[in-house]
């Protein structure tokens, strides 16, 4: 029977891919605690405890060259890529770097960002290919995007407002499932132009993916 490994943080279940027949289980609440981990066999309807696998970690050129694990090499706009840790595939399908009169139409109780900031609409399109569901919620809650001198932004809809056809409302998937959304973030206008979105669940800081 094959089965992908799971990580659970926090209650949060995060499957791993590339991995088969185990379930692996990280207990949190300390950082050291986030790392240990114990691996699951299902024999029999149950699940024994065997010997971990050792990872196998990609050298820096290896990363480098891989495109979307660095933000001088992301995918594409329309490009999809694997989210780390988690089984949507997602791609950037446009990007609007001053959307304000977008989330002013949406809903007239929406405010106008604040002097000298734009509020930035990203559409994605994400495919769920794990198991059980996956949450639209988890997308948001999770992408950031970054500037050239390193400055990072969270996808902000209590400051962008009611943001129309939003990925974070969008509810459960099932594996095959297509959530199609957007993600708003609030940035300095001068910076609008120059950001690259990135997937930062438990600090993964990658992959990466191109906005212009």
């Amino acid at each position: 029977m094959r089965l992908r490994w799971q990580q659970v943080v926090g209650g949060i279940k995060a499957p791993l891919f590339g991995v088969v027949a185990a379930f692996a289980l990280a207990a949190a609440g300390t950082a050291s605690a986030a790392h240990s981990v114990t691996c699951y066999e299902k024999l029999g309807g149950k699940l024994v405890e065997i010997l971990c696998p050792t990872p196998v970690v990609p050298s820096k050129s290896v990363t480098a060259k891989t495109q979307g694990q660095t933000r001088n090499n992301p995918f594409k706009l329309g490009t999809a890529g694997y989210t780390a840790g988690f089984a949507w595939k997602v791609a950037v399908t446009s990007v609007n770097a001053n959307a304000w009169s977008v989330i002013q139409a949406a809903n007239a109780t929406n405010k106008a960002p604040r002097a000298g900031y734009v509020d930035v609409l990203v559409t994605i399109t994400a495919t769920y290919n794990g198991p059980d569901t996956g949450a639209g919620f988890d997308l948001v809650s999770n992408f950031a995007v970054a500037t050239t001198k390193g400055a990072s932004y969270g996808a902000s809809p209590s400051a962008c407002g009611i943001v129309p056809n939003d990925a974070g409302a969008a509810g459960d998937y099932f594996n095959g499932g297509v959530l199609t959304g957007n993600l708003c973030f609030q940035v300095p206008s001068s910076v609008a132009n120059s950001l690259a979105l990135y997937w930062n669940a438990f600090g993964a800081k990658a992959p990466w993916w191109a906005l212009r």
